[in-house]
């Protein structure tokens, strides 16, 4: 099992990862880098927000009897 701090940092690697990858094929299909990032930032900066509130939704379902 990872400690609280290792998997803050994977997380962290991940994400960079992510929104990099995102980005460059973004950039081949569109061929803007700076709508590339735009556009990589917002869907990452969306898609975290989603999983907190589904996160949050599940963990309330969990609870439930």
């Amino acid at each position: 099992m990872y400690h609280k701090e290792e998997l803050f940092k994977k997380i962290l690697a991940w994400k960079l990862v992510s929104i990099i990858s995102t980005t460059l094929i973004t950039w081949i299909h569109i061929g803007s880098i700076i709508q590339s990032a735009y556009f990589a930032l917002v869907l990452h900066t969306c898609l975290t927000i989603l999983f907190y509130l589904f996160s949050f939704i599940w963990d309330k379902k969990s609870e439930d009897p």
